[in-house]
């Protein structure tokens, strides 16, 4: 079977879940949302992934993936979420309840989620990114485009034109030959017999009222989001000492490692690898000196370290070594791990004084 993630973790993408599995050629191997909505390990059973790396995850060639959000925030949060994945370059199937009529030269975009008992007769048009819940009508000769919600049991008469981020209720009726504008939400129960303009709710009895211009809203709390993102990046460092190994070999007369009171250690992979992951994400242009109060030539796995740092994508790695336990083989090591920079701490100009400030190094 094909492999899907579903992008979203609540009551809806568990109801996807369900139909997809039940209904379908795609197999759900994994759910996905903002790390910072993750709250479980697992979700329906599957691991549930903070989507800021989902690539990492599952690339692009690996799985299809489904946005299975609502209609939240006029469906905006599941056309952001549509549109990055699009960028990744996922694949992006639309699913079909086999119980749903979809007249034979309907166009369907991508990404949609159309229930069971939906009718969407001829002529007729979706875009991407919809969803249609059971029992809804999308009567002929209409254009559904971009992100909308078509709630249980409404009707889209013939004719009509629904623009993008609409909301249309639970047994809402929109009559023949008019506009829907974008942003229009048709309450519950609600008869809508002319073309709306647009950020507008339109209430059971007929009566409208126009919205806070929710558009124009949520790109400033975009905007908002991106300035706060700016500002923590700004004031994430820019230069990191890592202390990957506290153990030296020389007891040098400037150096405090002697008078350490802490045990020598080293650093383990998994906060290692925690540090270098968040590096890569906030500041991939920091500078990274990959040991601090020891000898990074103590450790086997430096070379390791290193080339993990690199494969994450960050470039500016500097070793600063006594130099006394680089031997070629540990040296080649370095050089075949991408190590950019090797400082070598020599303070001396002849064997003598070598001796006397590198203790334990001649």
């Amino acid at each position: 079977m094909k492999k899907l993630v579903i992008i979203g973790n609540g009551c809806f993408a568990k109801l996807v879940d369900f139909y997809v599995s039940t209904y379908s050629e795609y197999s759900v191997v994994a759910f996905s949302v903002d790390e910072l909505f993750i709250t479980e390990k697992e979700f329906c059973k599957r691991p549930c992934l903070a989507f800021e790396k989902i690539m990492e995850y599952f690339p692009p060639d690996e799985v299809s993936v489904l946005v299975a959000i609502g209609y939240s925030k006029m469906n905006s949060i599941r056309e952001e979420k549509f549109k990055k994945c699009e960028k990744m370059g996922y694949d992006m199937p639309s699913f079909i309840h086999p119980q749903a009529f979809i007249a034979p030269n309907v166009k369907i975009g991508k990404g949609n989620i159309i229930m069971e008992g939906v009718i969407v007769q001829p002529f007729s048009e979706i875009g991407n990114g919809n969803i249609l819940m059971s029992n809804a009508l999308i009567a002929h000769d209409t254009v559904l485009r971009d992100f909308n919600t078509v709630s249980v049991s409404s009707t889209v008469a013939g004719f009509v034109n629904i623009g993008n981020n609409c909301f249309v209720g639970a047994n809402a009726t929109i009559r023949d030959h008019i506009s829907v504008l974008d942003f229009t939400l048709v309450g519950a129960g609600a008869y809508l017999y002319k073309s709306s303009e647009g950020n507008e709710i339109i209430f059971e009895n007929g009566r409208k009222k126009k919205m806070n211009d929710i558009k124009k809203k949520n790109e400033f709390l975009k905007e908002k989001v991106a300035s706060r993102i700016l500002k923590e990046e700004e004031s994430f460092p820019k230069v990191f000492a890592l202390d990957t190994v506290s153990y030296c070999n020389l007891k040098c007369v400037m150096c405090s490692h002697k008078t350490m009171k802490r045990k020598p250690g080293f650093m383990s992979e998994k906060l290692y690898k925690k540090i270098i992951d968040e590096i890569a994400e906030k500041r991939p242009d920091a500078q990274i000196w990959i040991t601090f109060f020891g000898e990074g030539a103590i450790s086997k796995d430096l070379p390791d370290k290193i080339s993990y740092a690199r494969e994450k994508g960050l470039s500016d790695i500097r070793f600063n070594s006594n130099a006394t336990l680089l031997t070629k083989e540990y040296s080649k090591r370095l050089i075949d791990a991408g190590l950019p920079t090797l400082v070598v701490g020599m303070d001396a100009v002849n064997e003598e004084s070598y001796s006397k400030i590198r203790v334990g190094g001649g």
